[in-house]
């Protein structure tokens, strides 16, 4: 076990979603769709318990992360309260959801999961529908996608830019969801040119706050990438970007 060194990958678990499409356009509705997610039993169902929960965009040892934020834990209660809210106290009268994912005929079994919890715990109805897997990048990348959507994203370099503002600026073209925030748009220009780095990770803070309180994406889970290193291996950094750095590595002699 002390040969085991392990450390949350960048290249998180979301559900994407249309923040433009009704009802997804209501805040209430896509936090109480986060909030009835038991991302536990996903972690241990298809992680095999490699994974911790996220409770935000960024990954633990990213630059900017911080500790202590609060996510979607899994309260039904309180989603259902915020339907409520949002006009659906009776939750079966939420309009029917489409949820896009790759396939040919069959649903895989993690969507299948996730569609499962919130029809069980919320008893609304999620419709499933398939893209074939050689358009599906297409079709998200051209906004053909239903309510929600199956999509992925692996930081190129350690920095909270590569994630908030790439992902989340109304402007990107990686912003699949549509997600549009005066603030944090301005949020995340600032940080761009800012020198000051104290100042530049308090400015991604502040834009992270917001995305999360908005619930702009739904943040599953961090997966947890591990390795064995011989004790006689000295210098060997375990990055989340998975990049060796092998002039740094030493062969202790016997």
């Amino acid at each position: 076990a002390h040969q085991l060194r392990a450390t949350p990958s960048t290249c998180p678990t979301n559900i994407g979603r249309n923040n433009q499409r009704p009802p997804l356009n209501d805040a209430r509705v896509r936090q109480a769709l986060s909030y009835a997610i038991d991302r536990e039993k996903l972690i241990e169902t298809f992680s095999n318990g490699n994974a911790i929960e996220a409770v935000g965009v960024l990954p633990p040892n990213m630059p900017g992360y911080t500790a202590g934020r609060t996510g979607y834990t899994l309260n039904v209660e309180r989603a259902r309260a915020l339907l409520a809210e949002a006009g659906y106290a009776d939750p079966s009268t939420l309009p029917p959801l489409t949820f896009s994912t790759s396939g040919f005929s069959d649903v895989g079994g993690y969507e299948t999961a996730v569609i499962t919890m919130w029809q069980q715990s919320l008893g609304i109805r999620i419709e499933p529908q398939l893209i074939e897997p050689f358009a599906y990048l297409d079709e998200l990348y051209s906004g053909n996608v239903g309510h929600l959507y199956i999509s992925g994203w692996c930081a190129a370099y350690p920095d909270p830019q590569n994630f908030l503002d790439i992902l989340f600026h109304s402007e990107a073209r990686q912003n699949l969801g549509g997600y549009q925030n005066e603030t944090v748009d301005q949020l995340l220009e600032a940080a761009r040119v800012e020198t000051d780095q104290t100042e530049r990770l308090a400015l991604y803070d502040a834009a992270e706050s917001r995305i999360v309180a908005d619930a702009a994406s739904i943040f599953i889970s961090h997966s947890i990438s591990a390795v064995l290193i011989k004790p006689r291996l000295e210098n060997y950094r375990h990055t989340p970007l998975g990049v060796r750095q092998w002039h740094q590595v030493t062969i202790k002699k016997p």
